[in-house]
């Protein structure tokens, strides 16, 4: 009679055991779709720059005018934690999708062959990065590699 009794109990474990696998698939679906009802989003910035400046391994770095004359063109960088981005400078913009590569302390997201909206189409590489405490970063863009200073936009 023991026998079987002991028996009895290694099978109803068994099948609990069993049954544990189906409770976490439930638990990690019920999660999932928790957090897609929630709409996490990701954070965003936007920068402004103070001076223009241009960098090339031939001739170096050089400035462009400072804030407030008429020396510095209209540029204007918006981001997010998710990779998306603008960089818009003169007429047109480099827009897409870059790979984050880290969050924390810095943000940073780079994109190889980023498309240029504007009047003459061409292809650069790409690369933000942001200091997220103090919302001091840059960007490499082209010729471009720009200090910036930025703000968090609230959604």
């Amino acid at each position: 009679m023991r026998a079987k009794s002991h028996l009895f109990k290694e099978v109803n474990c068994l099948s609990y055991g069993a049954q544990q696998p189906m409770l976490m698939k439930f638990l990690m679906t019920l999660i999932l779709l928790l957090w897609c009802i929630t709409g996490v989003q990701a954070q965003s910035w936007d920068c402004q720059i103070d001076f223009e400046s241009r960098c090339t391994p031939a001739d170096g770095c050089s400035t462009f005018g400072a804030k407030g004359d008429d020396n510095t063109k209209p540029v204007s960088v918006a981001f997010d934690s998710a990779g998306n981005f603008d960089i818009c400078i003169y007429s047109g913009c480099y827009q897409g999708q870059g790979a984050v590569l880290s969050t924390s302390p810095f943000l940073s997201i780079t994109e190889a062959d980023a498309e240029w909206v504007g009047v003459t189409p061409r292809r650069t590489n790409v690369f933000i990065v942001l200091d997220i405490k103090e919302n001091i970063g840059m960007f490499k863009a082209d010729v471009f590699a720009q200090p910036m200073t930025c703000q968090t936009v609230e959604k």
